[in-house]
C-alpha cells in the first residue's frame, strides 16, 4: 500500500487525476450511455423523444420563426413551415436523465441540421448565449414532426446516429445529447391530444406525450 504522506506532490497529484479520470470514465459509460428498457407503447400515440421533465407546453403557428429557450441565458432559434398550428412540448434532461434519444413516431429523416453554439457580445441587440442544436424534420403519416436536440453551452454536444432518408420506427434510436440538456418536439395540432403536462416526468421511447385522434 502507498505512503501517500511520503509521496513527492506531482505523484499525488497525478494519482489522484488518473483516479479522476476512471471515475469520470464509469460515470460516463454507465450514466451518460446507459439506455431505458424501451418498451413502445401500441396504438395511434407519439412518445417521448426525450427521458426528463416536461418544462413547457405551447401553441405555435407553425410557420413564425420561434425563439426557445435554455435556462436563464440561452436560446436557440428554430421554425416549420407547416402553415397549421403546432404544440411546442420542452423537455428538461438533467446530468441523470438517459440521454438517448428516441423517434416518437415512425417517419423518415428529411433533414437534419447541426448549428455550433454562439455568445453574443452584450452590446448587441441578440445578447446572450446560443446554445448547439441539432434539428432532425421528420415527414410522417401525421405530417411533419421536428425534434430538436438542444446542448448545454459549456458541454456542446450533439449527435445524431441516422441519415438523411433513412426510415425509423417509434422509439428507435436517433441520436444523444451529452451532459444536462434540453429537447424540443414540434408536433401537428390536430393530430396530437396531448397526454402530459407541465411537471411531468417522461421516459424516452416510453412514455405517450399524445395520442393521434381518429
Amino acid at each position: 500500500m502507498p505512503d501517500f504522506i511520503s509521496m513527492h506532490p506531482m505523484k499525488i497529484f497525478f494519482l489522484a487525476l488518473l483516479v479522476l479520470c476512471i471515475i469520470l470514465g464509469v460515470f460516463y459509460k454507465f450514466v451518460f450511455l446507459r439506455d431505458n428498457k424501451n418498451r413502445v407503447p401500441e396504438g395511434n400515440n407519439i412518445v417521448s423523444p426525450a427521458s426528463g421533465k416536461v418544462i413547457s407546453i405551447q401553441t405555435v403557428d407553425g410557420k413564425t420563426p420561434l425563439e426557445i429557450r435554455k435556462g436563464f441565458l440561452g436560446k436557440i432559434e428554430t421554425q416549420i413551415d407547416a402553415g397549421e398550428p403546432y404544440y411546442l412540448i420542452n423537455i428538461f434532461m438533467s446530468v441523470f436523465d438517459v440521454h438517448i434519444n428516441k423517434m416518437p413516431v415512425d417517419g423518415s429523416i428529411v433533414e437534419i441540421t447541426q448549428v455550433d453554439g454562439t455568445f453574443e457580445p452584450v452590446m448587441s441587440l441578440e445578447a446572450g448565449l446560443k446554445n448547439e442544436k441539432q434539428e432532425f424534420l421528420i415527414e410522417s403519416e401525421i405530417g411533419l414532426v421536428k425534434v430538436i436536440q438542444i446542448a448545454g453551452f459549456l458541454a456542446r454536444r450533439t449527435r445524431s446516429f441516422v441519415e438523411v432518408g433513412q426510415s425509423l420506427k417509434k422509439g428507435e434510436k436517433f441520436g444523444m445529447i451529452t451532459l444536462g440538456s434540453q429537447m424540443a418536439v414540434l408536433l401537428p395540432k390536430s393530430k396530437c391530444d396531448v397526454q402530459v403536462k407541465v411537471g411531468d416526468r417522461v421516459s424516452s421511447g416510453e412514455s405517450i406525450l399524445c395520442t393521434i385522434p381518429s
